[in-house]
């Protein structure tokens, strides 16, 4: 990845932050936050889209107090809800999928059909961009899906961090095969979850994230190359484990999320980008 579309990851990114800050100030909650549900303005900002399972504090849900949990796209999902909660934070659910996407602008490009067909393989292999058809575009992970079939049959997107195409409890499986199997200090809440005794998982072992972020290595390569020591990918990573927290109330609130030294105090202006690139680069996808 380019520091250009690097960049422009961090501009995207924060639009998505200062739209929830703005939705969770108001104790308002997305709740299906996903790459198919944003997209860019005419000004080139990232903007939410589709309201339709958002949950407002002045219309409560029918039935009471309970919360719907089978809602939100499978990949985006916060683990709670995987294990049928029914009093989550409807912020912090927003939240986990905040940090879920932000990852993705780091993992690896695949043919769509080859996404389709993976098997149930979740290693957490570093792999090697010199071999793959990989682009430089920060926007692959939003647009994988569209076009014409013969488009698709040729089309990359992202490789979704956790795995959301075999069901729950793989979608369950794939967090805990990253992140570790919880325990009483890294998931409290857990032990109350509906559904959380049901299942018994292996004992997995905490991964480091960038073995699945393979565009984080050649970011640290460009600062290597230019003699630039800041320590710009050790903030993202803090970043993306302060929202990938499997207990919500751990997890990074939206403003902190803004106050957070990756974001804070960055100059954070499109003006510094051809929007006509920009533009050009949106309409290939």
């Amino acid at each position: 990845m380019s520091d250009y579309f690097y960049r422009i990851t961090r501009i995207i990114f924060k639009d998505l932050a200062g739209a929830l800050n703005y939705l969770h100030g108001l104790g308002i909650g997305h709740r299906d936050l996903s790459p198919s549900n944003i997209a860019l303005d005419f000004g080139f900002r990232a903007i939410l889209l589709d309201f339709g399972t958002v949950w407002d504090p002045r219309f409560r849900e029918q039935g009471g107090s309970k919360l719907d949990f089978e809602l939100g796209t499978m990949p985006y999902r916060a683990p709670e809800l995987l294990f049928g909660s029914q009093d989550y934070s409807v912020t912090g659910i927003d939240l986990w999928s905040l940090g879920t996407i932000l990852a993705e602008f780091f993992t690896p490009l695949e043919p769509i059909e080859e996404y389709h067909k993976r098997e149930l393989s979740f290693q957490g292999d570093e792999y090697d961009n010199s071999k793959s058809q990989l682009s430089d575009n920060a926007f692959d992970w939003y647009c994988g899906g569209y076009g014409d079939n013969q488009k698709r049959s040729n089309k990359l997107r992202r490789r979704n961090l956790f795995r959301g195409d075999i069901g729950d409890i793989g979608l369950v499986g794939s967090i805990f095969k990253i992140l570790g199997t919880p325990d009483n200090d890294s998931w409290p809440e857990s032990k109350s979850l509906p559904d959380f005794s049901k299942l018994e998982f292996h004992k997995f072992e905490v991964k480091d994230l960038r073995d699945n972020l393979p565009y984080l290595h050649s970011v640290e390569d460009e600062n290597k190359e230019s003699g630039n020591e800041n320590n710009e990918i050790s903030l993202l990573i803090d970043l993306i484990k302060g929202l990938l927290k499997l207990s919500s109330s751990k997890r990074l609130k939206a403003d902190q999320v803004l106050e957070h030294p990756w974001l804070k105090d960055k100059k954070l202006d499109l003006d510094d980008y051809s929007k006509t690139e920009i533009s050009k680069l949106w309409k290939t996808l």
